[in-house]
């Protein structure tokens, strides 16, 4: 009788048995759900009510942004730049006299006495700041440019207040009448912002609200954006959006019953993100007005100007 070869016999059988394992392995991983991982995207979204945890990184966010702080009782104040992923800042290098308003304002163009007035000058600017009657402006104040051809300046004429373009070329355009009881918050968006007070009715008494926030176009065009109980001390405008805050220490935003909170508006970014400041801490709020996020690092004072770094 031939002898079996038992080396073909020890073999076959873990071979069958794998086959059958992996064949049934097969079977309840096929019929099992498939589940997400539940901690992809965290600290990436916010559920209703919720905040956000780490700064947004997307590329349509800036990373940058530059911030003018008064230094009362230096030469000079402070311009930090911050970064805003790290929260880490850099002071940089200014000369002396620079001050927080100079970050966004028009270096380039000052005013200059000229006989009983003033001329627009620097660059190639060098216009004589009188009317078509030829009576000149006085106190003209700068307060930025429409575009690069039209500059936005306020000045006294037979003792009125009027908002006027001065056009490179020369031209000088009246664009609306400037009310005594209003404050000239500067010009951001192309628009030039005001807003109203009610005076106090004494010399020591202070002005009050109610308040309107106008904005008023190059072409004279005025639109009332915001009222507030309070009176009107900040806007900042970008993006679509306008943000304003008030002596009272809040913010809000135009058009919104949400976005209210505690702080002053520094500068808007894309996505609808707004940079806060409270007290010595920087925040990031948006798109929702839920979503926030704390800027690691602080400032020395409340930034008076700022800046998005391109």
């Amino acid at each position: 009788m031939p002898r079996r070869n038992r080396s073909a016999t020890n073999w076959l059988g873990p071979i069958l048995v794998a086959l059958i394992v992996a064949a049934v392995a097969w079977t309840v991983t096929d019929r099992l759900p498939t589940v997400s991982n539940p901690l992809a995207g965290a600290g990436t979204q916010a559920g209703p009510g919720s905040s956000t945890s780490t700064p947004s990184t997307a590329s349509s966010t800036p990373l940058m942004v530059e911030l003018g702080i008064p230094s009362l009782k230096a030469d000079r104040d402070t311009r930090l730049r911050i970064d805003l992923a790290s929260g880490s800042s850099t002071s940089l290098s200014v000369p002396k006299g620079w001050r927080a308003g100079d970050l966004t304002g028009v270096s380039d163009l000052q005013l200059q006495p000229y006989n009983d007035g003033y001329k627009l000058s620097g660059g190639d600017w060098d216009i004589v700041l009188r009317s078509e009657s030829g009576e000149l402006y006085a106190d003209p104040q700068v307060v930025g440019l429409f575009d690069d051809s039209h500059a936005a300046v306020i000045g006294s004429l037979s003792g009125s207040r009027v908002l006027v373009s001065v056009n490179r070329a020369g031209g000088i355009s009246k664009v609306a009448d400037i009310s005594d009881n209003a404050n000239v918050l500067g010009l951001q968006d192309g628009s030039v912002w005001l807003s109203t007070f009610i005076p106090g009715e004494g010399i020591e008494s202070e002005p009050h609200g109610p308040s309107k926030l106008i904005r008023i176009d190059s072409d004279g065009r005025q639109e009332v954006e915001a009222t507030s109980e309070s009176v009107i001390n900040v806007v900042v405008a970008g993006q679509g959006a306008v943000a304003y805050a008030t002596e009272g220490g809040t913010y809000s935003v135009a058009g919104s019953n949400e976005w209210d909170a505690q702080g002053k508006p520094l500068v808007w970014l894309p996505g609808k993100r707004l940079l806060v400041v409270r007290g010595t801490s920087l925040f990031l709020i948006g798109p929702n007005a839920s979503d926030e996020t704390r800027i690691s690092g602080t400032v020395t004072s409340e930034p008076a100007s700022s800046i998005v770094v391109e």
